[in-house]
């Protein structure tokens, strides 16, 4: 699966490192949540907002979001 990186900002065109995006599917394959991807978008839609826990904002890559 291709790694997406986000674009360049002013910031990280000084030396900062570009954080790696992954979609819900890739990061429970690589073991990052604990949960499978139509979970981990259930707690991300809905129930986190639900309880005032703040969502990070993903980047789409065509059909994909990162």
């Amino acid at each position: 699966m291709p790694v997406i990186r986000q674009r360049l900002s002013a910031d990280d065109a000084f030396g900062h490192p570009v954080p790696v995006r992954y979609s819900l599917e890739e990061a429970w394959q690589k073991g990052l949540p604990p949960w499978k991807a139509p979970t981990a978008r259930t707690y991300l839609r809905r129930r986190s907002p639900e309880r005032g826990i703040p969502v990070p904002e993903g980047v789409l890559d065509r059909q994909t979001v990162r």
